[in-house]
């Protein structure tokens, strides 16, 4: 390789370098990036999959875990704004075991109607689930006797809903066949505590029609 050959490699080389060294700042100075940032301070954990590190924002579906059982409605409000930032590419949230209450769900961004969300062990009841509606909830998981038949008008409303996970609740078999009368739309899925002999028992799911 002549001279001119060595000097037209050395600039495209020291060209691609730039090239990527200004994408990759460019990312970390994202408001993708910023709002990570946030959230992560906030006790809420992005796990990414697809193209590229979290970090960057470069997911292609997200995880969102809350894992702060201090994690309350206030704390929701703050992270509204930020979580907004990755609602096209949010596929689960998980706020069990935190202190959100029915009235903290009003903060919930509006996502795309592909979401999962994870309700156990909260301060939510039934009175207000129909706040969940428009906010691109798929499928809703509720864990607990805070929830009862009394509530089944309420997750009704839900129109996007189409499947509804329970665990330890008070729904009796009519109000999950009134579910089922209300929403045919919607599957019903009830997990429950079986024995199967002395010290042994296991978690079993049965669908309800």
């Amino acid at each position: 390789m002549g001279v001119k050959g060595r000097k037209l490699l050395l600039i495209v080389c020291v060209g691609s370098i730039a090239i990527a060294t200004a994408i990759l700042c460019a990312a970390l100075l994202s408001p993708e990036r910023r709002a990570f940032r946030e959230l992560e301070a906030l006790g809420v954990e992005l796990e990414c999959t697809g193209r590229g590190p979290r970090e960057l924002g470069m997911c292609v579906y997200q995880t969102v875990i809350v894992d702060d059982a201090d994690f309350d409605d206030a704390t929701l409000a703050a992270a509204r704004e930020p979580l907004g930032r990755f609602a096209e590419e949010v596929v689960y949230f998980d706020l069990s075991h935190t202190r959100i209450t029915e009235a903290g769900l009003e903060h919930l961004p509006k996502f795309r109607p592909i979401v999962w969300l994870w309700l156990c062990d909260t301060r939510v009841t039934g009175e207000n689930l129909s706040m969940l509606d428009g906010r691109g909830i798929r499928r809703l998981h509720l864990c607990g006797d805070e929830f009862g038949d009394e509530d089944i008008d309420e997750i009704a409303t839900i129109t996007e809903l189409r499947y509804l996970g329970v665990w330890k609740t008070r729904l009796t078999d009519q109000g999950i066949k009134r579910i089922g009368a209300l929403r045919p739309d919607m599957e019903v899925f009830e997990a429950r505590m079986v024995e199967w002999g002395p010290g042994w028992s296991a978690d079993v799911s049965a669908d309800e029609e």
